[in-house]
């Protein structure tokens, strides 16, 4: 009795007495969940669409891979006007940057100027030039360094293996307009950071941007890179050839088809086209199944009056 009157009351601030809002599950609170999604993803398609049909495009045909001695030249005649900066994509045809094998194949570690105790196992089957079918490839004449073959590589893996330094010209209403090509500012702010740092002995460099661009896999089969940017306006009804050629080739000696795009961007970035269309389908299913919850729960609420004495 005596700790039942010491006890203190039960005052309004010292209790959580805040009303709570359960959703039940039951057919109108299912209503209400696809009709609040059904008006996000109406919002998101809308916008990430209206953006994505701003974009202009100038794509290529196939190419043939530049190597070394050979360069591939392409026209492309510019339909709309493209404000600068004009983004330019190089993709890799039929390119499977997604197999586990070959995605695996590279040490983070050895790439941010780390040391990586599972190199080896990291790096396979790719650790030193001997494991390579050309080692005369890996001796990189910008280096003064000379690999050997037990050395390990730096940077080890397939999958920095097999990047090539690409070079582009270009000329735009028979001038030379190389001089507003640039690759600056074209990798991600985390990679600048500390992913990547230059090493000692290695065979290419590894804060390259475009080598940044290349270590950022592709999910498909098309590998699309952001090589270069084009800091000029191109006017519609004009022509501009691009001229690649390769400043250092691997040795993995792979030639796959390549197209050169040519874009701007939006607010949001490039064309997204599956995104868009993605939350479109997704507001379409939400708005049957809302339609469908509606009717059920109205014919319960009919139902249940029509029993009510």
């Amino acid at each position: 009795m005596g700790k039942e009157n010491t006890r203190r009351p039960k005052e309004g601030w010292r209790q959580v007495n805040f009303k709570t809002v359960i959703c039940l599950p039951n057919a109108f609170c299912a209503m209400i969940f696809f009709l609040v999604l059904f008006f996000v993803c109406l919002i998101l398609s809308s916008v990430i669409l209206y953006y994505t049909f701003q974009v202009v495009e100038l794509v290529s045909d196939e190419i043939n891979f530049p190597i070394k001695d050979k360069n591939s030249i392409v026209r492309l005649e510019v339909k709309e006007d493209i404000n600068n900066p004009v983004f330019v994509y190089v993709v890799y045809l039929d390119y499977y940057q997604n197999h586990r094998n070959y995605l695996k194949s590279k040490s983070k570690n050895q790439l941010a100027g780390e040391s990586d105790d599972y190199l080896n196992d990291n790096c396979l089957p790719l650790v030193k030039p001997k494991d390579q079918l050309n080692i005369e490839l890996f001796n990189y004449t910008g280096n003064n360094y000379k690999l050997d073959e037990n050395t390990k590589l730096v940077p080890c893996g397939l999958l920095p293996a097999s990047y090539v330094d690409l070079n582009l010209n270009a000329k735009y209403n028979n001038s030379d307009i190389s001089k507003y090509i640039d690759s600056n500012d074209i990798s991600w702010t985390t990679d600048d950071e500390n992913k990547y740092k230059n090493n000692e002995n290695e065979y290419l460099n590894i804060t390259n941007e475009k080598f940044k661009v290349w270590m950022r896999t592709s999910a498909t089969n098309k590998a699309r890179k952001l090589y270069w940017k084009i800091k000029k306006d191109l006017k519609k009804d004009q022509e501009i050839y691009l001229t690649l050629s390769t400043t250092w080739h691997n040795s993995l000696d792979y030639t796959p088809k390549l197209k050169i795009i040519l874009s701007n961007s939006t607010r949001i970035g490039g064309k997204n086209h599956v995104l868009g269309w993605i939350f479109f389908f997704i507001m379409i299913f939400s708005l049957i199944w809302s339609i469908m919850f509606a009717i059920i729960h109205f014919r319960r609420y009919k139902s249940r009056l029509s029993t009510e004495p």
